[in-house]
C-alpha cells in the first residue's frame, strides 16, 4: 500500500514543522474531492475500504485540537500553509471533514471548516460510533 511506504510514526525533529500527512499521493485527475481524517489510523482505515481509489485522502499531523484550547496557533499551523491553501484545498471542489464525533473532533471540524470555506466542506457522520475506526465487519 503507497501510504505505508512513510515512516509516519517516527520521531520528529526538534523545530520541524507539521504537515498534513499523505500530501505526496495527493491526485486531483483521480478525483476532485477529499476526504480529511483525524489521524492516520483512521487515514488507513478509508484506505482498507478503498476509498483512496475514489478520493484523496489527508491526515492531519497531530490529532485533533482540545476543544478548550484558546492558542490553537500552533495547532492549526499546518492547515493555513500557503502551499496547502493553493494546492490542496483551491484545487478540491469537495472536502469531507471525517474527525471523530467527540469535543475535539468537533473542534477541528469547526476550525478547518473556517480555514477552507464552509460552502467547500461535508461532515462525515458514522451513525452511533465516534469514529471510521469503529465499524463492524458481518
Amino acid at each position: 500500500m503507497r501510504y505505508l511506504s512513510k515512516n509516519w510514526n517516527l520521531k520528529k525533529e526538534d523545530g520541524a514543522e507539521y504537515i498534513y500527512w499523505g500530501l505526496d499521493y495527493l491526485d486531483w485527475d483521480k478525483s476532485k474531492d477529499l476526504i480529511i481524517t483525524e489521524g492516520e489510523t483512521d487515514l488507513l482505515t478509508w484506505v482498507e475500504v478503498g476509498m483512496d481509489a475514489n478520493a484523496n485522502l489527508l491526515s492531519v499531523p497531530n490529532g485533533a485540537i482540545n476543544e478548550k484550547d484558546v492558542n490553537i496557533t500552533d495547532k492549526i499551523a499546518f492547515a493555513l500553509d500557503p502551499f496547502v491553501i493553493e494546492n490542496v484545498y483551491n484545487k478540491a471542489e469537495r472536502v469531507f471533514l471525517a474527525t471523530d464525533d467527540d469535543g475535539p473532533g468537533h473542534r477541528l471540524r469547526e476550525e478547518l471548516s473556517a480555514i477552507i470555506g464552509k460552502d467547500k466542506c461535508f461532515i462525515i457522520k458514522y451513525k452511533g460510533r465516534k469514529d471510521i475506526n469503529e465499524g463492524r465487519v458481518s
